[in-house]
Formats: C-alpha cells, sequence, structure tokens
C-alpha cells in the first residue's frame, strides 16, 4: 500500500533538509571528530621545480642543491597552519596532548586562538592530522604548496621577503617589529601561494613528513618569527629533533 505522506511536498522537503545537515556535518568534521571546518588548498598534479632555482636565488645552499623537475600527484593541504583553537579540539577529544607551555608557547594563552598552535612535536603534529583523517604532507608537497609549478623563490614570487607578506625578522631582532611572538594566522594576505595558502613563509617552522636519508630528524619547511633572508625560502629546510617543542616549530595538514 502506498502511503501518500511519502510524496507529498512536505515529506520531501523535510527529507531534502535532513541531506543537507549531514552534508554540513561533514564538512564541518563532526562526522570525524573536528569540532571546525576543515579548510584547504587544492595543490594540481604535475611537476614543479624542486630545490634551488639558481636563475632567481642565489642564496641557496648546498643542501638545496642540484634543484630539478619534480613530479607529484595532486593533493590538498590546509590554507593555514594548524590553530590553536583548533588543535584544542582534539585534545578536548582525548585525540592529542597538551602542548608545552612557558615562554613563546601559545597554549594557555587565551587571546591566541587564532595563533598556530607552537611548541608540540613531530608526534604530536602527526597524531593531531591523524585524528583529521589526514596527514602532514611531505617536505617536496610542502614545497610545491609554497611555490607553485614555476620554480619562484617565496610564495608570492621572487619579490624579497618583507613584513608586508610574511611574520619574519627583518633586522630589527623581532617579529616584524612586535617582539619574539607568532601573529594570527592568515595575518599576511599579500603573501599567498599560487593556490592560496597563507604563512608557508614566516610565523612558524612547519613539520613535514619527510625524513632524509642517513638522518633520524624530520624535515621542517618555511621559517619562523625570528628568521629572515635567507632562510625565509620556498626551498630551504632544516633536520629538526622530533622530541622537540620549539616556540618557532607548528605544522599544517595534508591529504
Amino acid at each position: 500500500m502506498n502511503n501518500d505522506s511519502d510524496s507529498s511536498p512536505s515529506y520531501w522537503l523535510g527529507a531534502a533538509l535532513v541531506v543537507i545537515a549531514l552534508i554540513g556535518f561533514y564538512r564541518l568534521g563532526i562526522v570525524h571528530g573536528a569540532q571546525e571546518p576543515e579548510d584547504m588548498v587544492l595543490v594540481p598534479a604535475g611537476e614543479f621545480f624542486a630545490g634551488c632555482n639558481e636563475e632567481v636565488d642565489s642564496e641557496c645552499l648546498a643542501d638545496e642543491k642540484p634543484g630539478g623537475p619534480r613530479e607529484l600527484p595532486a593533493f590538498s593541504i590546509d590554507r593555514t597552519e594548524v590553530t590553536l583553537a583548533a588543535y584544542r579540539a582534539c585534545v578536548d577529544a582525548e585525540a592529542c596532548s597538551e602542548p608545552d607551555q612557558g615562554e613563546g608557547c601559545n597554549w594557555g594563552e587565551s587571546e591566541r586562538e587564532r595563533h598556530p598552535v607552537n611548541c608540540v612535536d613531530w608526534d604530536q603534529a602527526t597524531a593531531y592530522c591523524a585524528w583529521r583523517s589526514a596527514r602532514l604532507p611531505t617536505e617536496w608537497e610542502w614545497e610545491k604548496a609554497a611555490r607553485g609549478s614555476d620554480g619562484r623563490k617565496y610564495a608570492w614570487g621572487n619579490e624579497p621577503v618583507d613584513c608586508r607578506r610574511a611574520v619574519i625578522d627583518e633586522g630589527s631582532g623581532s617579529a616584524c617589529g612586535l617582539g619574539d611572538t607568532t601573529f594570527e594566522v592568515g595575518s599576511k594576505p599579500e603573501g599567498a601561494s599560487p593556490d592560496g595558502a597563507l604563512d608557508l613563509i614566516g610565523n612558524v617552522w612547519e613539520w613535514t613528513s619527510s625524513i632524509r636519508e642517513g638522518s633520524s630528524s624530520p624535515v621542517v619547511r618555511g621559517g619562523a618569527f625570528y628568521v629572515g633572508p635567507p632562510h625565509a625560502r620556498a626551498s630551504f629546510g632544516l633536520q629538526f629533533n622530533p622530541a622537540g617543542r620549539g616556540a618557532f616549530v607548528g605544522f599544517r595538514c595534508a591529504k
């Protein structure tokens, strides 16, 4: 027997609203346990220039050479560094451990909810990304996200790094003249990458999943608030103790 209510306009309107709500919950990450929307940018598949591009960069160090083409499949990466507020949701869900507190650390500083979470080690960053059904980017994914496919020196192009585009030390001994601290994520929109990611240069070094041959230390990329040229460049990376929880190290996730 047919149920007339199943074909009524109000029935289908109600069903559509349920579907829309479920889609909204999924996008908000509620299905996966997250507490705020994921905001990622797509980095398309294809070739890019990895390492030192000596045509535009005279500041390269030995481990950036030789530069050359590298192919990667498409992936997504967070538009900004993971914020204190986002990481707190993982701690509240008992899926992440607390960052360190103290000098330079943002954890415990209520006015820094939109600053990048810092003072987290490699395992903590890895755990957070896994909680979001994501992962840390490889250093090559990070580099492609930071410079696009044209071999540029910085995320925004080849124009010099400065405080209009990145949270760095221009030479005053502090982060853009405001002390030794991070800034809110996304505070330097002029420093956007070709695909729209922000803060890939400066603010905090970012953990990657990559460990170079012969090493036991993961690579961090991007520079931080206390550095400037030549370290705040798209092709430059450091190997950092995976147990280190510096005030100058944070991360973003990829898929």
